[in-house]
């Protein structure tokens, strides 16, 4: 039977087993959804809470919110909050992403020292149209961009620009029992169907086999870790054919809108030296209904 003294120092050794067992990387996820005030960060397996003792470890991590007509970068500080280390979106114009570069440092695992690298994104809306790629190579080496293709997502994997092969790609989340696990083919994708509205964390792995020294300690080689905070909504929308005819002239414009049991379609266009005013069209029952352009100055 263990003494008391070997007992307490048995469950430390185990405590401490499981805290390194388990993997942690930072995330973004940006509060409130759609039209965010700030950005939150977390040191966690997924994107949520976690220890906040473990925060510390990140505060010196670079955080840049991109908005504003050019989509510039800004600076943001992080401040601790109660479970997350946290910045203010409010200064931002039209927020769009968020993204996160940190140097962890020197770990030895399995006797190999390497140096361990963190990169994070999320986006402030969940409509696919958002989702767009940063390419900067300096502040989001390791990048990872989603995009619907149908029922399925494409997860695309960037290593400084260029397509990223064979990274390893994790994905876990609603309707997920454990997690997705998968490598980027020779297009830099990984494809997988999300089960159901909500939110994701996506992970990809890439390793440079390259030594040298950070801040003093000798490393073997370089992993990468880039996170993924993806808001996830199913679209309601299924595209069919139809059989309108073919707009003939070139628009700067287009449009419609349902009204009743309508479809109502308008377009623009615009000549050297007239304006062709709105011509609006209407579609009802497999009927195509034209009204004639009315020339003039300007619409």
């Amino acid at each position: 039977m263990l003494r008391p003294c070997l007992w307490l120092h048995a469950l430390t050794l185990m405590l401490l087993w499981t805290q390194t067992a388990s993997a942690h990387f930072p995330w973004l996820l940006t509060e409130p959804a759609g039209i965010p005030d700030k950005v939150k960060v977390f040191f966690s397996e997924a994107a949520e809470p976690d220890d906040p003792e473990l925060l510390d470890r990140l505060l010196k991590a670079d955080v840049w919110v991109l908005g504003g007509r050019r989509g510039e970068p800004q600076s943001l500080s992080l401040k601790k909050g109660e479970d997350a280390l946290e910045a203010d979106l409010t200064t931002t114009e039209q927020p769009s992403a968020v993204i996160l570069r940190h140097a962890y440092g020197v770990v030895a695992r399995g006797g190999e020292p390497f140096l361990l690298k963190y990169y994070g994104k999320t986006y402030t809306s969940p409509l696919p149209g958002t989702w767009r790629s940063i390419k900067d190579s300096v502040r989001l080496a390791l990048e990872i961009t989603p995009k619907i293709d149908d029922s399925a997502t494409q997860l695309r994997v960037t290593w400084r620009g260029e397509p990223a092969v064979a990274s390893t790609v994790t994905v876990t989340g609603p309707g997920i029992p454990s997690k997705w696990e998968g490598t980027t083919d020779e297009s830099r994708t990984w494809r997988c169907e999300l089960p159901q509205a909500g939110l994701y964390s996506i992970r990809a792995r890439h390793v440079e086999t390259t030594e040298g020294q950070h801040e003093g300690k000798t490393y073997q080689s370089v992993r990468h870790y880039s996170t993924l905070s993806l808001r996830y909504l199913p679209s309601r929308l299924s595209p069919v054919s139809h059989k309108l005819p073919a707009l003939p002239n070139g628009i700067t414009s287009f449009g419609g809108a349902i009204v009743s049991d309508a479809l109502y379609v308008y377009g623009e266009t615009t000549g050297v030296l007239t304006t062709i005013r709105p011509r609006i069209n209407r579609v009802t029952c497999g009927s195509w209904i034209s009204k004639k352009p009315q020339r003039g100055n300007n619409c």
